[in-house]
């Protein structure tokens, strides 16, 4: 832990209204000092709330305080020289480098997109810092909330694309690994998981009147059979039954809508096996990406040590 005492609750909120002050004009800034010992103390708090795998109501908590420290970094009311930003975000990377889970309910996986805020937000302000091992653990987390369906990946991947351009590493992964992910953001991928969402709720409710169909079905089968068979006269035409008539060709109709529904089902179904192709093309192509940018930062620490 960076400091050996945890700031209360009740500091952290004090904290908390202080940033928020000084972001809505009600304070010009933040009194000597008190910048960096408010980001201290949030990045205590993140440590030991996100290391604990902290409950959902906390993490709502650490989701607003990383969004609140983004808003007051682009404001520029912080007053902190560089040297405080780099120590900030040296120790902010090192806190999220330690959460890659797949499990959705993972705290840092949640508040990744709002990691990603923060990011950006000082990349713009000191784009002469070294972002290459923040971008990629973007990468790694935008990966993984794809894969566990989340829709926030998106929003990691455009924060990513809104840092500078005149960052090495942010130039590198727009120009080396994002040219097919934007092309497959811009036509929509993020809304596969709806479609397909939709698509399974279709196939439930025509399985749910294929159910019904068949009750109904069996219902008429069982009045047919308890039906009293016309009596035959001796030199007559046999008499026909008209409730039985009815209720055969009622059967014959359900089976036609039985048949039609089954049809539906497949097709529904086949429609699911294509958009669960398009997800998996497309996590696969979130994975190259951040593989190959893992292999290229490794390779490029081998070339400094050398």
């Amino acid at each position: 832990m960076h400091n050996q005492k945890l700031r209360t609750p009740n500091q952290i909120l004090q904290h908390r209204k202080d940033l928020q002050q000084v972001y809505c004009g009600q304070k010009p800034f933040l009194a000597p000092g008190k910048s960096q010992q408010i980001l201290e103390d949030y990045l205590d708090y993140f440590e030991s709330e996100l290391l604990n795998q902290t409950p959902e109501s906390n993490i709502s908590q650490i989701q607003e305080m990383l969004l609140e420290l983004s808003c007051i970094i682009r404001s520029r009311n912080t007053q902190l020289i560089p040297g405080e930003y780099s120590n900030f975000l040296q120790r902010l990377i090192r806190i999220y480098g330690a959460g890659f889970s797949q499990n959705p309910g993972n705290a840092f996986l949640i508040t990744a997109a709002d990691y990603a805020d923060v990011i950006e937000a000082i990349s713009k302000e000191c784009p002469n810092y070294d972002y290459s091992e923040a971008l990629g653990q973007l990468l790694r987390y935008m990966s993984q909330l794809y894969k566990v369906r989340k829709s926030s990946w998106k929003t990691v991947y455009e924060h990513i694309q809104s840092m500078p351009d005149s960052i090495t590493a942010v130039q590198m992964v727009k120009t080396e690994y994002f040219t097919e992910i934007q092309q497959w953001a811009e036509e929509g991928v993020g809304n596969l998981f709806q479609i397909r969402k939709d698509i399974y709720q279709r196939i439930e409710e025509l399985e749910q009147q294929a159910n019904a169909t068949e009750k109904q079905i069996d219902a008429e089968g069982s009045m047919l059979a308890t039906e009293t068979p016309a009596p035959k006269v001796f030199g007559q035409a046999q008499i026909i039954n008209l409730a039985e008539k009815r209720a055969q060709k009622r059967i014959e109709a359900l089976n036609v809508d039985l048949a039609t529904n089954a049809r539906d089902i497949l097709s529904q179904g086949e429609l699911v096996a294509l958009i669960e192709s398009n997800i998996q093309e497309f996590d696969d192509k979130l994975r190259e990406a951040r593989r190959a940018y893992s292999i290229r930062l490794v390779h490029a620490a081998e070339l400094n040590l050398s």
